[in-house]
């Protein structure tokens, strides 16, 4: 499981002022429902772990203004989309597919801006 240098990110914020927004890397918590989700349908991804959703939530306390998340976005893409391959074989229109794909990052967006305190930021 990965952690945050909390420290050093105060360090960091206190170098650059608090007027400077800082970004987080790599910060995806690779939620353990989706990689079970994606291998239940054929994906191949042990072991797969992130930062936990805590530590992010008290990142943007320290003046995280941005988090990126490609990796929990894709793993709820990719999760989906097996999911309906696997239960629909026969299914080969990407609307059938893509629409349930793009609902569940959706989703996942919503829940990670309400555990990160940005809902109603936009």
């Amino acid at each position: 499981e990965a952690k945050l240098d909390f420290e050093r990110l105060q360090e960091i914020r206190d170098a650059v002022g608090h007027d400077f927004p800082l970004v987080l890397h790599g910060a995806s918590s690779v939620p353990q429902d989706l990689v079970e989700e994606c291998n239940k349908y054929g994906g191949q991804l042990p072991g797969a772990k992130g930062v936990p959703e805590e530590m992010l939530a008290q990142a943007t306390k320290l003046g995280i203004a941005k988090i990126n998340i490609d990796t929990d976005l894709r793993l709820a893409l990719t999760a989906t989309i097996r999911k309906c391959f696997v239960e629909n074989p026969a299914n080969f229109d990407p609307r059938n597919y893509l629409g349930p794909g793009r609902a569940a990052v959706k989703e996942l967006v919503k829940h990670k801006m309400r555990v990160l305190g940005t809902s109603g930021n936009a």
